[in-house]
């Protein structure tokens, strides 16, 4: 005889499941507490997504373990959260859209190192970096409100598409022109 399960029997059995995984103690002595608190939290949320009597239950415990994630991270120094949080679980944290997490000062701190360049090296970006970086922002500010929707009637206009080109290849000569200088510095400096 086939055994019938019921969507309502396994929405408990995955609720009770997650609940006795979801215990702080345990996540603590895992080997990358970080990681399972934020897998437990979104497996939760997912299983909140899902509805049934355990919906509210899901969600408050998915709360609670991105919360006690930010707690551990906190709870460290700088120096040790910069060990604790790697490419793989920030990555997970933004695909899991772990807000709180992703928040949270020190990886905000993370995020900013990344974004200047000195994370786990100490270096601070040369010149060419900056002025290449601030080239690249600039034909990202010039150039995309162009391809919206509501400025494409701007390049219909033959002297203004003559100039925006005009523009973009002019940076784009510039960025090579800088990229090759940096490429310089650090061929000299090895």
């Amino acid at each position: 005889a086939k055994v019938r399960v019921t969507t309502e029997q396994l929405s408990r059995l995955h609720y009770e499941q997650l609940r006795m995984l979801s215990n702080a103690d345990a996540i603590v002595e895992c080997r990358d507490p970080l990681m399972v608190s934020l897998q437990l939290s979104r497996a939760l949320w997912k299983g909140a997504q899902l509805g049934g009597a355990y919906k509210r239950d899901m969600e408050s415990m998915s709360e609670s373990l991105e919360s006690l994630s930010v707690e551990l991270l906190e709870s460290c120094s700088a120096k040790a959260s910069k060990t604790l949080i790697s490419d793989d679980l920030m990555d997970y944290a933004i695909r899991a859209e772990k807000k709180k997490f992703v928040a949270s000062p020190l990886v905000q701190d993370y995020i900013e190192e990344i974004w200047q360049g000195s994370l786990r090296t100490g270096k601070t970006k040369s010149r060419a970096e900056i002025f290449r970086d601030i080239f690249v922002s600039m034909l990202i500010v010039v150039f995309v409100p162009c391809l919206a929707e509501e400025l494409r009637f701007l390049h219909s206009n033959p002297l203004i598409a003559f100039a925006a080109n005009f523009v973009s290849y002019a940076l784009f000569i510039i960025v090579l022109i800088i990229s090759a200088v940096h490429h310089g510095e650090v061929s000299r400096t090895e």
